[in-house]
């Protein structure tokens, strides 16, 4: 009935399943030409394209805020749904993975 998720010994959520599934938004999109980089977009979890059809999911984003940006990029047509629960998290983690382990440094 909650979902706490730990990362390299971090808290990185607690909420209910429910609720973190309604942050988690993914679009399937298509643009008349060549999909763009989406990755700067605000809350960019994954993008991926097949046969012409790209699906982003996206974090904590309004959908009409979004739909707008992805206009802005090119999009002919964009549309929203809902993701489950292992689709959300896999992509909540997945994020972090893609970047490198942040290194500290320790003064001499």
């Amino acid at each position: 009935d909650q979902l706490w998720i730990l990362e390299r010994g971090e808290l990185r959520h607690s909420d209910t399943p429910d609720a973190f599934c309604e942050r988690v938004r993914q679009w399937q999109i298509e643009f008349p030409f060549k999909a763009p980089d989406l990755r700067g977009l605000p809350g960019h979890l994954q993008s991926q394209t097949v046969d012409g059809i790209t699906q982003l999911l996206v974090l904590d984003q309004s959908e009409a805020a979004l739909a707008t940006a992805l206009r802005a990029l090119g999009a002919r047509r964009a549309v929203s749904s809902a993701v489950g629960l292992d689709r959300a998290i896999n992509a909540f983690l997945a994020q972090t993975h893609a970047a490198p382990r942040r290194q500290e440094t320790v003064d001499a």
